[in-house]
Formats: structure tokens, C-alpha cells, sequence
């Protein structure tokens, strides 16, 4: 089963591979969880090793081993498995309880911040002890002729720290000790198998396979920000999408004094436009009133006349320039004109 992180052992490579270490998985109070090897708080008969996780698999757990993205890709977790972290001192993060300066009352086991790569409340790399300058797990890992232990080696992190491996039916998968191998004999009948787990120190495992196994890799840093002048930091404006939801967007100055020249024209031909209705309804409406009043007044002239003629004793003077009595015809004559004009 050959993949990322592990490999098969038929021949010695000559070169060397550095790979990371795999964490195993047990139940905690009935929650499946990823730890770097048997803890005292696993619920018992639930370790599962890395090297049984990859090779029979598990519902529950294998999570802690494969690619959490969905795939089948082998992938290293150790680093994310969650250790503790002293209480006096400087509260730094912690797998090695003899590191704190009182090892019973201040120490905490499981600190959700605190990771075996990460210190993740001060976002830094957590960091580990040193044997005479060797980086290592815990005190225990110092040889006996490294009498020289420093609990806190700021040179000594996750990456810089080498562990051996859990070998397997010739799969070779990094681990971080024997006991990380061997997994709870309730989990290894009921796999049905005999299949012996073996150890092989960081040594070993270089000079067999060629695979330089370390604990953990570090979290890459985040890249620092683009500084812009403040007199180039563009403003933000608030539009909406086509799903009518606010979203922010970034626009530079120049485009921005453009975008206000197009407001500010529009705005004044919308205004201008609206100017011109509202004057002509205006002008509209005063002609309708002054035609309405010309009306009346008409009306009440012809009124007046009608008045007039109505009334016997007052006859209305005829201008003489227009009609005078001399130019009455009597009846006789106007006939006789008439019948001539016939004629």
C-alpha cells in the first residue's frame, strides 16, 4: 500500500525521504479522537494504531489517517493531535508534565490550544526539550549518555524532533513509539489478524528504507500584509449583487473621481429634465385657468346683451355712422327693387 507519508519495505533506498508521523485514534468518553499514542483518558480497549488504521481501516477513526478533504490519499495529522500546557511559568504548551514547574497541580492535560506543532493561543511553534542538543519528545528519549536535558530548547520544534516508524507486513508508516504501533488487543481480534507490528528507531528506519521520519511538520506563516500609502488606500463601496445581497468592492481613487463626474452629470441632466416637466405643467395649468376666466367673462357680456334686448323700454341705440332712418326703404320700393334685380 504504498502513498504519502508511508511505503513499502522490499529494498533500501539510498537517498533520504523526509516523511511526518501518523497519530492513532481511540474513544475519549465515547468520542472518537485522533492522539499520538495510548493516552490514559482513551476509553479502554479503543487504541486503534496508525499502521491498523491504513492497512484494515476503521469507520470511526480513519479520519485521523486519511486525507479529510474526502479522497483516499494517506495524510499525516500528528501535528493537529492536541497535548497539554503548564500552568505556572511561562503557560507554554507541553506534552512532558516534568517541564512544568509543579508537576502535579499545574499542569493541564488537554489544551484545546495547544497542538504538538502549534501553540495555537500565541500562534507560534510549540516547543520541545533537547539531549545534549538533540531534539526529543520527552525526557525519557535521552540516552544514557546524554545526561544534559533542557525541558524548553527554543532551536527544538515539531519538525526537528526524529521518531521511528511501525512496520507491518512491509508497509513502513512513521510513528512516534512502540507503544503509537501496538493497538488495543480488543481492535486486533477483531480484525482477525496475527499480523506482528514492529518498531524501528529513526536510525533503523534511514538506514533500511531511506526514510528520514520526524514528528511533525509546521503550519506554513501567513504571508504579511500589502501595506497601501494612505493616500492610494482605495475606499470601499457598498453594491449589490445580482442577488441583491451587499458585498463590498475595493475601487482605486482615480476611478473613483471618475464614477463622481458620472454621477454628478447625470444628476444634473435628471434634474434639468425634471425642471422642463414641471415648468411646462405649470404653464399647462395657468393657460387652462386664463382660458376657464375668458370664458366667464364671455359669458357674462352675452348675458348683459341678451339683457338688454329684452327689455321694451330701453332699446339699444343704433350707431348712426352704420344706420340711419333715411335709409329705410319703404315696402313698395324695397318690392320693386327686388323684382327688378329678378328681372
Amino acid at each position: 500500500m504504498p502513498g504519502i507519508g508511508y511505503t513499502t519495505s522490499t529494498t533500501a533506498s539510498s537517498s533520504s525521504n523526509m516523511q511526518y508521523g501518523y497519530c492513532g485514534g481511540c474513544f475519549v468518553d465515547g468520542n472518537a479522537t485522533c492522539v499520538e499514542e495510548p493516552r490514559s483518558d482513551c476509553d479502554e480497549g479503543t487504541y486503534v494504531s496508525p499502521i491498523h488504521l491504513l492497512l484494515y481501516g476503521n469507520p470511526k477513526l480513519g479520519h485521523c489517517v486519511y486525507n479529510r478533504l474526502g479522497n483516499d490519499a494517506p495524510k499525516s495529522h500528528l501535528g493537529d493531535v492536541t497535548i497539554g500546557r503548564c500552568q505556572d511559568g511561562d503557560k507554554s504548551c507541553t506534552n512532558d508534565v516534568s517541564s512544568c514547574k509543579n508537576e502535579t497541580t499545574s499542569f493541564l492535560e488537554d489544551d484545546p490550544t495547544c497542538t504538538i506543532a502549534c501553540d495555537l493561543a500565541r500562534m507560534s511553534p510549540t516547543i520541545y526539550g533537547s539531549c545534549n542538543s538533540r531534539c526529543v519528545w520527552s525526557k525519557e528519549d535521552c540516552d544514557a549518555v546524554e545526561n544534559d536535558y533542557v525541558s524548553h530548547d527554543p532551536n527544538c520544534t515539531a519538525d526537528k524532533i526524529e521518531i521511528g516508524a511501525c512496520v507491518c507486513n512491509g508497509v513502513v508508516v512513521c510513528a512516534l513509539s512502540p507503544q503509537s504501533c501496538q493497538s488495543s488487543e480488543h481492535i486486533v481480534a477483531s480484525n482477525e489478524t496475527s499480523d506482528i507490528v514492529s518498531y524501528w528507531s529513526h536510525q533503523e528506519t534511514r538506514d533500511r528504507k531511506g526514510i528520514n521520519c520526524v514528528l511533525a511538520s509546521l503550519p506554513s506563516p501567513d504571508p504579511p500584509p500589502t501595506l497601501l500609502p494612505k493616500e492610494t488606500e482605495p475606499p470601499t463601496m457598498y453594491l449589490l449583487d445580482q442577488n441583491s445581497q451587499l458585498f463590498n468592492k475595493s475601487i482605486s481613487s482615480s476611478g473613483q473621481t471618475t464614477k463622481n463626474a458620472v454621477i454628478i452629470t447625470t444628476v444634473a441632466i435628471i434634474a434639468l429634465i425634471v425642471g422642463n416637466l414641471i415648468g411646462f405643467a405649470f404653464m399647462r395649468c395657468i393657460g387652462k385657468k386664463e382660458k376657464k376666466r375668458n370664458s366667464n367673462n364671455n359669458s357674462w357680456r352675452i348675458s348683459n346683451i341678451h339683457n338688454n334686448l329684452d327689455d321694451d323700454d330701453d332699446d339699444p341705440e343704433i350707431p348712426s355712422a352704420i344706420y340711419s332712418k333715411d335709409d329705410v326703404l319703404p315696402v313698395s320700393e324695397y318690392a320693386a327693387s327686388q323684382t327688378s334685380n329678378e328681372s
